[in-house]
């Protein structure tokens, strides 16, 4: 991590009361996804700043759509809603009690709501963003 990075992880680590947190990073960004690059996905991708060995190139996708399938000023709002949400969850270091739009848990949600307020077994926060200039 860098020495910014760093003291954000620290000063999280104070707040939360919380010696040690896990921090992950967030990746947004636009490519080319097919061979005349006339179509494009946006991607958001998770990776663990600090960690090191084969660990340190470590990427997961969260969500990859296409960007003719997204809403101008909606659809990375809603998807940033929602990572938010997964964060705060995170840092208290337990299962969500309810939605990500504070609603109650549908029918559908029943493995969520059978886990809500249990312990998530570690806590983390976003400790970086990074993206190209049309992510941010």
């Amino acid at each position: 991590m860098c020495a910014e990075t760093l003291q954000h992880m620290a000063q999280a680590c104070r707040e939360l009361r919380h010696e040690r947190l896990c921090g992950i990073g967030l990746w947004g960004d636009a490519m080319p996804c097919n061979w005349d690059r006339s179509q494009s996905v946006m991607a958001f991708v998770i990776s663990f700043p600090g960690l090191t060995d084969q660990w340190s190139v470590l990427r997961l996708p969260v969500l990859v759509i296409m960007k003719h399938h997204m809403v101008a000023h909606k659809t990375v709002d809603d998807v940033c809603e929602v990572l938010r949400w997964s964060f705060v969850a995170l840092a208290c270091g337990e299962f969500p009690t309810s939605r990500h739009d504070g609603g109650n848990w549908s029918p559908e949600d029943s493995q969520r709501s059978r886990k809500a307020g249990m312990s998530l077994g570690t806590r983390g926060v976003l400790a970086e963003v990074r993206g190209d200039w049309l992510f941010f």
